[in-house]
């Protein structure tokens, strides 16, 4: 047969192709059929201020109510709330994964007239949102308004006069349990804006028993602002905690050659998750020096942390200024571990002296803490009087001494 090379190579063509084919199929038949990744998130949360709205108006020692909403593909875990560039209000998530939608009311309290800038950010972690921000007005008094502020939809309106023990809820789907606590089971979610009855309470204050409907059950402070008058309200004794669900049958270990054969087996004790609030700072000037009127005056940063592993819930801070008295810094509704959060104080002093000022975390003793010692910081100042000058003559002393010229 007569040998022809243009056959041949479209042979070779057709087996490289052949053999192409098959590898390619060995290579697909390798790698798993579907392959399902987290999508990851593009940038931060994003959050928006639904009420009040912009360029509103408000009086002094008025209660407003920051309505926001956030979003997070992987899930937003706290929300903070600024005035003026300071916080005066955080909630964070109930799951420490946080909450893909997350709706929140944050309450402040105008001290000052003035204009406002209320900013609030969402966070994923350590990730911060574009801060959603608004302008109001402070006024001296409400005679002095003329635009109110619509009231907040969602949200039971209370008269100021009214003593029932209440509790308005801050967060959007909180969990309503059988117990103090979130091993217990949920009942049901309660929303955004309602108020339910206080019957009964926790010894810290970390958990309500309440009324919401015909049912009893149980919902954690951190997340309500509580209203009326709770004096009264009398410690509960817990239900006894839910039976754990057995455990799935594993394959069990054999002893190591450590054992000893007839030693009882070690038992796994869970760490319990305890707050440790502490006050990490006092941040100021500590010389200062009294202006023409005898006065000075400056502003300090109180830095509160959470060192402990659990949530703190809400507490107060408390601020012994110059003259003894005592200021009450904004309430945190909650700090998670590691969790810090900067409060402002001004100070202002009207003499010379060395002064302590004194700033303690949890000063209502809200919190069961892991160490109640080491909830003082203390800063020393000092201020002097401005330097004097004299324009007087100076005083010669000593013998008069005359010299005369010759001509």
């Amino acid at each position: 047969m007569k040998f022809r090379p243009d056959a041949y190579r479209l042979w070779i063509t057709i087996v490289a192709l052949a053999f192409g084919s098959l590898a390619c199929n060995l290579i697909q038949d390798q790698q798993p059929s579907q392959l399902v990744t987290p999508t990851p998130a593009s940038g931060g949360p994003t959050v928006t201020i639904n009420s009040p709205t912009n360029s509103g108006e408000v009086a002094i020692g008025q209660e407003v109510l920051i309505q926001s909403t956030a979003q997070d593909g992987v899930g937003v875990t706290r929300i903070e709330l600024r005035v003026n560039g300071f916080i005066v209000n955080t909630v964070s998530a109930e799951s420490p994964l946080g909450d893909r939608d997350f709706s929140v009311i944050q309450s402040w309290r105008p001290t000052e007239a003035g204009t406002a800038t209320i900013q609030v950010t969402a966070y994923r972690g350590s990730i911060a949102s574009t801060p959603a921000q608004i302008t109001l007005t402070v006024r001296t008094s409400a005679s002095q308004i003329t635009s109110t502020l619509q009231p907040l939809p969602g949200v039971t309106q209370v008269a100021t006069n009214d003593p029932t023990c209440r509790a308005r809820i801050e967060v959007e789907g909180l969990n309503f349990r059988t117990g103090p606590g979130t091993n217990y089971p949920i009942l049901s979610v309660l929303t955004l804006g309602n108020l339910v009855r206080i019957s009964g309470r926790l010894a810290d204050n970390s958990w309500w028993q309440v009324q919401s409907g015909l049912d009893y059950g149980w919902i954690s402070s951190a997340y309500t602002t509580q209203m009326g008058d709770c004096s009264a309200i009398a410690v509960v004794l817990p239900p006894p905690s839910p039976t754990p669900r057995p455990a799935t049958a594993t394959p069990t270990t054999p002893p190591t050659s450590t054992s000893i054969p007839g030693s009882p087996t070690p038992t796994f004790t869970p760490t319990p998750q305890v707050p440790d609030l502490i006050i990490s700072a006092i941040e100021g000037p500590t010389v200062l020096e009294l202006n023409a009127s005898g006065t000075v005056g400056a502003r300090y940063t109180v830095r509160l942390l959470n060192q402990g592993t659990g949530n703190s819930g809400q507490f107060t801070t408390s601020f012994r200024l110059p003259d003894g008295t005592v200021a009450l810094l904004p309430i945190v509704v909650n700090l998670a571990p590691t969790q810090s959060v900067d409060l402002p104080v001004d100070v202002t002093f009207n003499a010379s002296a060395s002064y302590r000022l004194e700033a303690t975390i949890d000063s209502g003793s809200q919190v069961a803490e892991r160490d109640e010692g080491n909830n003082v910081r203390t800063l020393d100042v000092v201020v002097t009087n401005p330097p004097t000058t004299s324009l007087a003559a100076p005083v010669l002393s000593g013998p008069l001494v005359v010299i005369t010229l010759a001509p």
